[in-house]
């Protein structure tokens, strides 16, 4: 179950070979619950993709804390 008054985001991982299903569960719980998707990262991710999400988190949850 997933509590969407305590989710601010999702971002998924996965492999660019599968094509459409990249990513694909993380982009239907993004539009099930109704929370945004914040990003996504291929396989087990590299440095330069938490140094390109990690921004985008904390402003998140920032913007989530204040409402």
């Amino acid at each position: 179950m997933i509590t969407t008054n305590v989710a601010f985001g999702i971002i998924g991982s996965g492999n660019r070979n599968f094509n459409n299903q990249y990513c694909l569960t993380a982009k239907q719980y993004s539009q099930r619950f109704g929370f945004p998707m914040l990003g996504d990262f291929e396989l087990r991710g590299t440095q330069s993709d938490i140094e390109r999400l990690a921004p985008i988190i904390l402003e998140a949850q920032k913007n989530f804390n204040q409402r």
